[in-house]
């Protein structure tokens, strides 16, 4: 058994609603909490992804140095023709 298990991902973002409505409906997932500033969703096959309020939260460029934090998420589908629909 590993001794670390993944938790929640969690991003930033100036409207936690609309992000995690996003996500929910890519990973065919259920709200499992919302506060004012946050909402936390579980993806159909587990993923647990968390989306945080901050009025400050810009979309990352690159290569301009003040917006350059970026994360990358993959994810896996087995019909890539089908997920781009």
């Amino acid at each position: 058994m590993a001794l670390v298990k993944a938790g929640v991902v969690v991003l930033d973002c100036a409207e936690p609603e609309k992000l995690a409505g996003f996500y929910k409906e890519l990973l065919e997932g259920e709200e499992t909490d919302a506060t004012a500033n946050r909402v936390e969703i579980r993806g159909s096959e587990g993923m647990r992804m968390a989306f945080r309020r901050d009025m400050n939260a810009t979309p990352p460029s690159w290569p301009r140095p003040e917006n350059a934090l970026q994360a990358h998420l993959d994810f896996v589908v087995d019909d890539l023709d089908e997920a781009e629909r």
